[in-house]
Protein backbone atom coordinates (compact mmCIF):
# COMPACT_ATOMS: atom_id res chain seq x y z
CA UNK A 1 0.00 0.00 0.00
CA UNK A 2 2.91 1.83 0.56
CA UNK A 3 4.20 2.02 -2.84
CA UNK A 4 1.17 2.84 -4.27
CA UNK A 5 0.77 5.65 -1.97
CA UNK A 6 4.45 7.11 -2.82
CA UNK A 7 3.93 6.23 -6.83
CA UNK A 8 0.30 8.81 -6.71
CA UNK A 9 2.26 11.27 -4.65
CA UNK A 10 4.93 11.18 -6.68
CA UNK A 11 2.23 11.12 -10.44
CA UNK A 12 0.60 14.51 -8.38
CA UNK A 13 3.96 16.32 -7.53
CA UNK A 14 5.06 15.32 -11.55
CA UNK A 15 2.06 16.57 -13.29
CA UNK A 16 1.66 19.61 -11.67
CA UNK A 17 5.06 21.13 -12.99
CA UNK A 18 4.39 19.49 -16.65
CA UNK A 19 0.98 20.77 -16.75
CA UNK A 20 1.76 24.13 -15.56
CA UNK A 21 5.09 24.51 -18.25
CA UNK A 22 2.23 23.51 -21.02
CA UNK A 23 -0.88 24.95 -19.72
CA UNK A 24 -1.98 27.93 -21.70
CA UNK A 25 -3.82 30.88 -19.59
CA UNK A 26 -7.50 31.47 -20.81
CA UNK A 27 -6.71 34.67 -22.42
CA UNK A 28 -4.44 33.04 -24.44
CA UNK A 29 -7.04 30.11 -25.57
CA UNK A 30 -9.34 32.86 -26.51
CA UNK A 31 -6.76 34.86 -28.21
CA UNK A 32 -5.78 31.76 -29.94
CA UNK A 33 -9.45 30.90 -30.63
CA UNK A 34 -10.20 34.03 -32.28
CA UNK A 35 -7.44 34.12 -34.69
CA UNK A 36 -7.89 30.57 -36.01
CA UNK A 37 -12.38 31.53 -36.20
CA UNK A 38 -10.92 34.59 -38.79
CA UNK A 39 -8.19 32.55 -40.46
CA UNK A 40 -11.23 29.54 -40.96
CA UNK A 41 -13.68 31.61 -42.28
CA UNK A 42 -11.38 32.88 -45.16
CA UNK A 43 -12.53 31.82 -48.44
CA UNK A 44 -11.06 28.48 -49.78
CA UNK A 45 -11.73 27.91 -53.47
CA UNK A 46 -9.95 26.16 -55.93
CA UNK A 47 -10.04 24.96 -59.75
CA UNK A 48 -5.79 23.75 -59.71
CA UNK A 49 -3.50 23.24 -57.16
CA UNK A 50 -1.92 25.99 -58.23
CA UNK A 51 -4.60 28.24 -57.15
CA UNK A 52 -3.54 27.77 -53.48
CA UNK A 53 -0.64 28.64 -51.12
CA UNK A 54 0.37 28.04 -47.34
CA UNK A 55 1.05 30.88 -45.07
CA UNK A 56 2.26 30.46 -41.10
CA UNK A 57 -0.32 33.16 -40.25
CA UNK A 58 -0.65 31.40 -36.67
CA UNK A 59 0.84 33.43 -34.24
CA UNK A 60 1.90 30.64 -32.56
CA UNK A 61 5.25 29.09 -34.47
CA UNK A 62 4.33 25.63 -33.62
CA UNK A 63 1.04 25.80 -35.48
CA UNK A 64 0.75 24.28 -38.75
CA UNK A 65 0.64 26.52 -41.87
CA UNK A 66 -3.14 27.10 -43.10
CA UNK A 67 -3.38 26.65 -46.88
CA UNK A 68 -5.61 29.50 -48.98
CA UNK A 69 -6.10 30.77 -52.23
CA UNK A 70 -3.72 32.67 -53.94
CA UNK A 71 -4.85 36.76 -54.11
CA UNK A 72 -6.55 36.77 -50.81
CA UNK A 73 -4.32 38.63 -48.68
CA UNK A 74 -6.12 42.19 -48.95
CA UNK A 75 -5.32 45.35 -47.20
CA UNK A 76 -8.29 44.61 -45.19
CA UNK A 77 -7.58 40.85 -44.33
CA UNK A 78 -4.28 41.84 -43.95
CA UNK A 79 -4.84 44.47 -40.68
CA UNK A 80 -7.36 42.32 -39.12
CA UNK A 81 -4.74 39.39 -39.45
CA UNK A 82 -1.97 41.94 -37.95
CA UNK A 83 -4.23 42.97 -34.96
CA UNK A 84 -5.65 39.53 -34.43
CA UNK A 85 -2.23 38.22 -34.49
CA UNK A 86 -1.16 41.23 -32.11
CA UNK A 87 -3.67 40.06 -29.47
CA UNK A 88 -2.53 36.38 -29.58
CA UNK A 89 1.15 37.30 -28.82
CA UNK A 90 0.12 39.83 -26.10
CA UNK A 91 -2.40 37.43 -24.60
CA UNK A 92 0.21 34.65 -24.49
CA UNK A 93 3.25 36.38 -23.43
CA UNK A 94 3.88 35.12 -20.03
CA UNK A 95 2.77 31.37 -21.39
CA UNK A 96 5.30 31.33 -23.85
CA UNK A 97 8.32 32.92 -21.88
CA UNK A 98 9.94 29.71 -21.44
CA UNK A 99 9.26 27.44 -24.33
CA UNK A 100 11.91 27.04 -26.63
CA UNK A 101 11.31 27.52 -30.55
CA UNK A 102 9.40 25.02 -32.80
CA UNK A 103 10.19 23.50 -36.39
CA UNK A 104 7.82 24.70 -38.95
CA UNK A 105 5.29 21.91 -39.92
CA UNK A 106 6.08 20.98 -43.74
CA UNK A 107 2.84 21.08 -45.63
CA UNK A 108 1.94 20.78 -49.89
CA UNK A 109 -0.99 23.47 -50.84
CA UNK A 110 -3.37 21.26 -52.91
CA UNK A 111 -6.90 21.76 -54.54
CA UNK A 112 -9.11 18.99 -52.69
CA UNK A 113 -13.05 18.85 -54.08
CA UNK A 114 -12.52 22.98 -55.34
CA UNK A 115 -11.12 23.89 -51.58
CA UNK A 116 -7.30 24.61 -50.64
CA UNK A 117 -6.06 22.10 -48.60
CA UNK A 118 -2.89 21.30 -47.18
CA UNK A 119 -0.93 18.12 -45.69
Amino acid sequence: MKIIVTAFAFFILFSSFSGGANAESGTCIAAHEKLEEFLQAQPKTCTADEDCEGHFYRADGCKPAIVLPRGHDTPEFLQALEALQSEVRSGCASDWATRGPCALTPFQAKCVKNLCAGG
